[in-house]
């Protein structure tokens, strides 16, 4: 065998050894496989000619995969905005104000509870009490707006993993175009418990209570799924988050 076949076999070997690899780790960890496919995404430069998203990173530490790169991709996805990145330490009102975004999207966490100090998150929560722009809170984003408000983050008691059954409780232009039960990805222990006085329950669950829920008067809301993790065949979280930007005055991009 020659050295240019030799080459051509090891490299299809190694891309088959890859390709499996990768493969196992979805397939036994249920991972999504857009946290590998898009773990390198980055915002573009930004564009004055379209609108802005501030996206609100919720992770307490640089570990792999960064949490913001999986919405912030699917949200590049869905609509032609340009998207800041704002580590939830650096949160205040008047920064967000400077930047003029017509969203603000809160992100998700891994690591434990226990690494955060709720004192560090002052800024943030007195954003989320005193905004009025359409705020959208993903799985941890989600109990930190419960917390903003006054509720807890308690132990759910158990691993929440995969695509799970929704009941819808409510009407609302988040909902719109879906029927009850709808079906959405989790990947959670904790939850938001009880509902924040000045919140309405939109969507139920029925380990975990409170999967939607929104403002009384505010276009802020949560929910404990990550719709960015949608599927082709589970759908429903790609619809309420572009009925979320369509709340914003943000018009998506065609499908």
């Amino acid at each position: 065998m020659n050295k240019k076949k030799l080459a051509a076999v090891i490299c299809g070997v190694i891309f088959s050894v890859v390709i499996l690899a990768w493969i196992g780790v979805v397939e036994i960890y249920q991972v999504p496989p857009r946290v590998l496919l898009h773990a390198s995404w980055t915002p573009e430069e930004i564009d004055t000619a379209v609108d802005t998203v501030v996206m609100i990173d919720m992770g307490s530490d640089d570990s792999w995969p960064l949490e913001w790169r999986g919405p912030g991709s699917f949200l590049d996805e869905q609509a032609d905005v340009n998207i800041v990145i704002i580590h939830f330490l650096d949160v205040n009102t008047e920064i967000i104000d400077s930047l003029d975004p017509r969203a603000v999207i809160l992100t998700g966490y891994k690591q434990p509870l226990s690494t955060y100090d709720f004192a560090e998150m002052k800024g943030l929560f007195s954003f989320l009490r005193e905004t009025e722009l359409p705020v959208l809170g993903i799985c941890g984003g989600h109990q930190f707006i419960g917390k903003a408000f006054g509720s807890e983050i308690v132990p759910l008691g158990s691993l929440e993993k995969g695509f799970c059954e929704v009941t819808l409780e409510q009407d609302d232009p988040i909902l719109a175009g879906l029927s009850s039960p709808i079906y959405t990805f989790l990947w959670h222990e904790l939850q938001v418990d009880p509902l924040p006085e000045d919140f309405i329950l939109l969507g139920s669950g029925d380990l975990c209570e409170i999967q939607i829920m929104r403002h009384r008067t505010k276009p802020i809301y949560g929910v404990q799924f990550h719709p960015e993790y949608s599927s082709r065949k589970y759908h429903d979280g790609v619809i309420i988050f572009r009925n979320f930007l369509k709340i914003a005055g943000i018009d998506p991009k065609a499908e």
